[in-house]
């Protein structure tokens, strides 16, 4: 106390040290009270407005982008920013590169339906370093008590994202999954199997699509799962995204080499919606796909193994955190190698074999590429369909070439009944 009472005493007397003080005092004073009308506006503000933050592991991020760029009249900017990939509202039939250019970083106004809307972007300096693509976050702010407005805003947005008649494919890359292309779709009668395959698959997923409350009724997950068997070249990744085109359902396309850990499998496969088609191409070339008697065999030869386990995968597939109303589609060269688990009934629920193209098949892929002329092709002939129309597009101007190379050794070619 003593002590205490000394050094006020020698504050009191010392009239630098109140000097010093005093000045502090204002001084702090001074900028609480120049902060009030900044506080105050601020309040004002946010509740005279609605904020909208869409951040770039969301899959609205691209479409929003796109909006932006669409209502480049609307805007002022001195800050843009230029971009050539991307998710694309507009056609990609013309093989070139879109270019958009929409507001870059920092605060820009917009004019939405005569209304000011206030857009700031930012990079996130301080994103996840796991994932190589760099955090990013769009902010709008409408001024407006009713969220009406910026309702509207975002069904349009989400209806010119949706593109009705449009095929829409993603890919997973650096932790978000990334629309890679949108096209239209190929048309279903273009695929050529046999034995009624595509006709069977169809009448398969239109069923499962309308039967939610069948699988609820019976204490079922509401999911569906195809497994496409069949030599390279049969046509099984093209039937998938036929598929997805004639029923409008997105595709999202995983390779499973490029997950590295359970959580990111879990991350990539639990971010798919309902209502699209997740695509896993060639599942046998995938370690973590492997039966437990090659697995085992590689452990003891001491090959890499990755840190993606059987069981996440299992899991995810058809587990506790398996989404419902979402068809998963695996393609496998080698059936063979999967695991018995993986395409036990339940994950697999219908498994399709893809045959080499006939007779049949091989006179109808030609006559799709050459109109009025059929080729007769000797029974017991098999080629892949993959390579039968690689032959007809590399001779797409000479058929009789194109006959000879897929008919070495006797090639007969007639001409075909007019169709009306």
């Amino acid at each position: 106390m003593e002590s205490l009472q000394h050094l006020i005493a020698f504050a009191q007397s010392n009239q630098i040290f109140s000097g010093v003080a005093a000045a502090g005092g204002f001084a702090s004073a001074v900028y609480w009270l120049r902060e009030i009308p900044a506080r105050i506006l601020g309040m004002m503000v946010w509740g005279c407005s609605t904020e909208l933050d869409i951040a770039n592991d969301s899959e609205a991020f691209e479409p929003f982008l796109m909006w932006l760029a669409a209502h480049g009249g609307a805007w002022h900017a001195r800050c843009l920013k230029l971009s050539t990939d991307g998710y694309r509202l507009a056609d990609d039939q013309d093989g070139q590169s879109y270019w958009t250019v929409a507001p870059g970083i920092g605060s820009h106004l917009v004019w939405y339906r005569g209304r000011a809307c206030w857009v700031t972007r930012w990079i996130n300096e301080r994103g996840d370093s796991r994932n190589l693509r760099v955090r990013e976050t769009i902010r709008l702010r409408m001024l407006g008590f009713s969220r009406r407005p910026l309702t509207r805003l975002i069904e349009e947005v989400k209806r010119a994202a949706q593109r009705p008649g449009k095929l829409s494919v993603a890919v997973w890359s650096s932790g978000y999954w990334e629309t890679v292309r949108t096209c239209d779709p190929r048309g279903f009668e273009t695929i050529v199997l046999g034995d009624g395959i595509k006709e069977r698959l169809a009448e398969d997923l239109a069923w499962f699509r309308s039967s939610r409350e069948w699988y609820r009724h019976r204490g079922l997950p509401w999911r569906r799962g195809y497994l496409f068997a069949g030599p390279p070249g049969t046509g099984k990744t093209s039937l998938a995204l036929a598929l997805a085109g004639r029923f409008e359902m997105p595709v999202y396309a995983l390779n499973l080499g490029s997950i590295a850990t359970d959580d990111i499998l879990i991350e990539a496969i639990g971010a798919v919606p309902a209502g699209a088609i997740l695509l896993i191409e060639d599942i046998d070339t995938a370690r973590v796909s492997t039966t437990r008697a090659v697995e085992d065999e590689q452990k003891r030869e001491r090959a890499p193994a990755g840190l993606v386990t059987l069981g996440a995968l299992l899991n995810v597939l058809d587990g506790a955190i398996s989404r419902d109303g979402r068809v998963v589609v695996m393609t496998s060269n080698h059936v063979d190698r999967l695991d018995p688990a993986l395409v036990r009934p339940g994950r697999v629920d219908l498994r399709i074999e893809f045959p080499l193209a006939g007779a049949v098949e091989i006179a109808t892929i030609y006559g799709r590429f050459f109109e009025g002329r059929r080729l007769d092709v000797p029974l017991g002939m098999s080629l892949a369909p993959a390579e039968v129309q690689a032959i007809c597009l590399q001779y797409a101007g000479d058929p009789e070439a194109a006959a000879r190379r897929l008919l070495p050794g006797g090639v007969r070619i007639v001409e075909a009944e007019a169709v009306a």
